[in-house]
């Protein structure tokens, strides 16, 4: 038996024996994964920000900012919901509602701040910027199987490590003027999956689960555009249906 066995063999069963139970998600983690930087107001500041009033016109050139964008997978989840968007935006032009959009170059922007993001906007004469956020993370705990992996051949193919991979998407709209809050967006997704453990890639899970989110955003922003920004009288409606058509 090779030491390299051995060792192997006694990782799978110090983590057979520790690792039976989820640890669930960190909940602290998060909130400051997906909190806006830079608004570190104090008390004097708050009159000031309930005295701002909304700027925007109609139409009006919209923005929008991916927060998380170094990376592959970071990459993937902004063209994801850049698929998923578009439609919607293209039928906002269409009702004049939105004059133009754009996607925010991120080298235009000095830091990752509502208030640099929005320096960034006006550069791109954009009226608001949409500030979208991404958090990803997976749980994984042994069900009774993994005691098959004290063989170590079975870690290869026997399906002991149950996987829980959250996604979250978050949005918020922002007065590229003032920095007026217009709205603000979140969903959330869990995918669970069986796999075995050397054949378990989380991050593919986490994308499935930032893919399954990405419909509830959409629809969470489609109703507040149409709250915020679309008379009811127009008969103006944005149409989701292509959301649930693939």
């Amino acid at each position: 038996m090779t030491s390299t066995f051995k060792y192997g063999l006694l990782l799978i069963l110090t983590v057979t024996l520790t690792g039976c139970a989820s640890t669930g998600f960190d909940q602290g983690r998060i909130s400051d994964e997906m909190s806006v930087a830079g608004l570190n107001q104090t008390e004097s500041d708050i009159q000031t920000i309930l005295d701002l009033n909304p700027a925007l016109g109609r139409p009006f050139v919209l923005g929008i900012y991916f927060e998380d964008y170094y990376g592959v997978y970071e990459s993937q989840t902004k063209n994801m919901i850049l698929e998923k968007l578009t439609p919607m935006l293209d039928q906002l032009r269409n009702g004049n509602v939105v004059a133009d959009y754009m996607v925010i170059n991120n080298s235009t922007v000095q830091e990752n701040t509502v208030q640099a993001v929005r320096v960034a906007a006006a550069r791109h004469r954009a009226d608001a910027v949409l500030m979208i956020d991404t958090f990803s993370d997976s749980d994984l705990y042994l069900n009774p199987l993994s005691i098959t992996y004290l063989t170590f051949v079975a870690a290869y193919f026997v399906p002991g490590t149950e996987v829980d991979s959250l996604g979250v998407i978050s949005g918020s709209l922002w007065d590229t003027r003032n920095q007026y809050l217009y709205a603000t967006s979140y969903s959330d997704a869990l995918v669970h999956k069986r796999r075995a453990p050397f054949l378990l890639n989380e991050h593919n899970f986490e994308q499935m689960a930032l893919e399954a989110a990405t419909p509830l955003f959409i629809a969470d922003l489609a109703a507040r555009f149409e709250s915020m920004f679309i008379d009811p009288e127009s008969g103006f409606k944005i149409d989701l249906d292509y959301l649930t058509d693939e």
